[in-house]
Parts: structure tokens; sequence; C-alpha cells
């Protein structure tokens, strides 16, 4: 990551108030990708610190489903360091009724 876009990134992350929701700016730079997740709502919760809830889409053998999660990640030179996550619940698709959204 060049210099500039990383000072970019940090004068938008100094700007973002405590207990904001912050989903736009990390989406904007693309700072929480992974492959499974379809979607998510961050939120600043201290100087350093983001709460990113989660819902992804898992294949198992049996089916497949939706697991949700909060990830904790630390906010370290423009880029989110996972500390931990906790999983919350999972959901099959066949418990979801037709047109039933997670």
């Amino acid at each position: 990551m060049n210099r500039q876009r990383r000072r970019r990134i940090e004068r938008g992350w100094n700007k973002i108030k405590l207990g904001s929701v912050c989903t736009k700016f990390v989406e904007r730079n693309g700072l929480f990708t992974i492959p499974h997740v379809i979607a998510f709502q961050a939120v600043k919760v201290c100087n350093d610190l983001i709460c990113v809830y989660n819902v992804g889409l898992f294949d198992f053998k049996d089916g497949s489903g939706y697991l949700e999660r909060v990830n904790v990640c630390q906010f370290v030179n423009s880029l989110f360091r996972s500390l931990g996550s906790v999983p919350l619940g999972f959901v099959s698709e066949e418990d979801l009724e037709t047109g039933e959204e997670v």
C-alpha cells in the first residue's frame, strides 16, 4: 500500500466518531474482505478497535447455511488485524422459509 493511500485512510479513520457505524468507510477502502462473507456491518468502538458483525455463506457435506459472527479487529498502519471472532449462530438453508432473509 502506498504512502498516499495509507494517509488518506488514516485521515478518514480519524474523522469517524467513536460508536459510529463505519461500514461504508470499510467497504470503500476494501479493508474487510473475506471470500465467504456476503454482508457485514462495522462499528468503531475505540480509536484503534472496530467490531464487525458479518454473515457468511458456508457449504457443508450435509448442506449449506449462513454463519453469523462478530470479529474484533485492530486498526494498525491503515490495515485491520483480526484479534478474534465469536460465532453467534448458524442457520441452515432448510430452516429458512421461502423468501426469508438472514
